[in-house]
C-alpha cells in the first residue's frame, strides 16, 4: 500500500510542554481533570439500541444539488446544518427541518477561490475554510461571497480558531532540528507564534488526514495527534493534558525502531495486531472510541468517564451487516449527532419503543426511506451503562 492510498484510507477511517517563548501554560479552572484510562481490548458487548434513551430524526432533503453520499464532520450552527463534501469541495446548508438551502462552492484557482476544502468552521455569520493546497484560511459569508484570507507562515496539517487565535498542527513536519513543534498558536493576524509540544523524532511515517486533529469540546478544543495515545485541552492561549488511552504493550508506537522506520512500521501495522491508530469522540459523560490494529481491522467501543465501564459497541443489523452509522460529534447533554443510512433507519427503530423516537416536522420514515441521502439522528444516551 503506497502513502497516497494510506492517506485516502485515513481520510475515511475515521480517525505538554512549555512554549518556545518559555511561556507558562495557562491552568485556568476546568472541571475536566486528567485521566489515564486503561483500555480493555475484550470488554463486554453492548448493543447500540440499548444505549439510547431517546432519538430525534430529521431527513436531509434530496435535490439535484444536494445528493450527499457518506457524510461526516458536520456542523450545527444556530439554525443551520452544514455538511462538507471533500470530493466536490462543497459545503451544503440545510435548515433544522432538513430542508436544503444552498450549496457553497468556490473551488478553483482564482484569488477569491479555494483549491482544497481541507477543513472548515463557522464563526458568527462567516464560513472559514482551510485551503491546505495554498496554506491559507479563506473567509466567505453564508451566500458564498468572498470576504478575506489569511496566509499561514508555513503549511499546516490542520488549523482551527478559538478566542486565543489560530491553532495550527505541524506534527507532520519533521526537520530533525529544534524547530519541531506539534502545535503553534498565532494571533488573529496569523502573527506572534507561540509553540507547544516539541518533538525530536518523526511520528512513524508521513501521514496526512482530512479529519481535523482539533475538535470542539464544550467551550474549548481537544487536540489529538493521529498516531498518539494522548489528548490535550486547548483553552485560550494554553494547553494541558486531558485523556490518555493506555493500551500498554499493545500500543504499536511504544517500539522505537517502529516509530523511526517507515518500512518497518508499514509491515508492523499489517502483521503485528497492535493498536496503531486511536480516534476518540469525547463527550461530557461518554467517550466513543475507535482504534485500528491493521489497515482493515477497526474496533469501536464506549467508555463511561465517571465509572470507567467499557463496552464493545455492537452495531450489527444482522449476522453479516452493520448499521450504516457515522458517530460524528457530541452536542452536549449526553447527545450525539449520528448520520444513518436511510435504508437502515427502520432496522434501528424496530429495537426501540415508540416512546423513544420522534421525527422533526416534515420528516417521516417513508420520506427518509425514499431518499438516497442519509438521515440525521440526535441520539441522547442513557445516563448509566449496564
Amino acid at each position: 500500500m503506497n502513502y497516497r492510498k494510506l492517506q485516502l484510507l485515513l481520510g475515511l477511517i475515521l480517525i505538554v510542554s512549555c512554549g518556545h517563548k518559555k511561556e507558562t501554560l495557562e491552568n485556568k479552572p476546568n472541571p475536566d481533570q486528567f485521566q489515564s484510562i486503561v483500555i480493555n481490548r475484550n470488554p463486554p458487548e453492548l448493543k447500540f439500541a440499548d444505549l439510547i434513551e431517546k432519538v430525534e430524526v430529521v431527513k436531509l432533503e434530496e435535490t439535484e444539488e444536494s445528493l450527499l453520499g457518506v457524510i461526516f464532520n458536520l456542523t450545527i450552527h444556530n439554525d443551520l446544518i452544514v455538511i462538507p463534501n471533500t470530493k466536490s469541495n462543497s459545503l451544503y446548508f440545510f435548515n433544522r427541518k432538513g430542508e436544503f438551502i444552498r450549496q457553497l462552492n468556490r473551488n478553483g484557482d482564482g484569488p477569491e477561490e479555494y483549491s482544497s476544502l481541507w477543513s472548515y468552521w463557522l464563526k458568527g455569520d462567516t464560513v472559514k475554510i482551510y485551503d491546505n493546497d495554498r496554506s491559507r484560511v479563506v473567509s466567505y459569508d453564508f451566500e458564498g461571497n468572498y470576504l478575506s484570507e489569511l496566509k499561514l507562515p508555513k503549511n499546516a496539517m490542520h488549523v482551527y480558531e478559538n478566542e486565543g487565535g489560530y491553532w495550527t498542527d505541524y506534527s507532520h513536519r519533521f526537520t530533525g532540528d529544534s524547530t519541531n513543534y506539534e502545535l503553534v498558536r498565532y494571533n488573529q493576524n496569523m502573527q506572534e507564534p507561540i509553540e507547544f509540544l516539541p518533538f525530536n523524532r518523526p511520528f512513524g511515517f508521513p501521514i496526512v488526514t482530512t479529519t481535523n486533529s482539533m475538535i470542539p469540546y464544550k467551550d474549548v478544543l481537544v487536540y489529538k495527534q493521529i498516531l498518539n495515545d494522548s489528548t490535550y485541552l486547548i483553552k485560550d492561549a494554553g494547553i494541558k493534558p486531558f485523556i490518555h488511552f493506555d493500551f500498554g504493550a499493545d500500543f504499536l508506537w511504544r517500539d522505537e525502531k517502529v516509530l523511526n522506520n517507515p518500512s518497518i512500521a508499514m509491515n508492523e501495522i499489517r502483521d503485528a495486531n497492535k493498536v496503531w491508530m486511536i480516534w476518540p469522540k469525547i463527550g461530557e459523560q461518554l467517550i466513543y472510541l475507535t482504534y485500528n490494529t491493521s489497515f482493515e481491522d477497526s474496533f469501536q467501543m464506549v467508555i463511561d468517564r465517571a465509572t470507567g465501564k467499557q463496552f464493545s459497541l455492537d452495531t450489527r443489523k444482522n449476522a453479516e451487516e452493520k448499521l450504516g452509522l457515522m458517530f460524528d460529534q457530541w452536542l452536549g447533554n449526553n447527545t450525539m449527532l449520528i448520520p444513518i443510512n436511510s435504508l437502515d433507519l427502520s432496522e434501528l427503530l424496530e429495537d426501540l419503543d415508540e416512546s423513544q423516537y420522534s421525527f422533526r416536522e416534515g420528516s417521516s420514515l417513508d420520506v427518509i426511506e425514499s431518499s438516497e441521502n442519509p438521515a440525521l439522528m440526535w441520539v441522547k444516551f442513557k445516563k448509566s451503562l449496564k
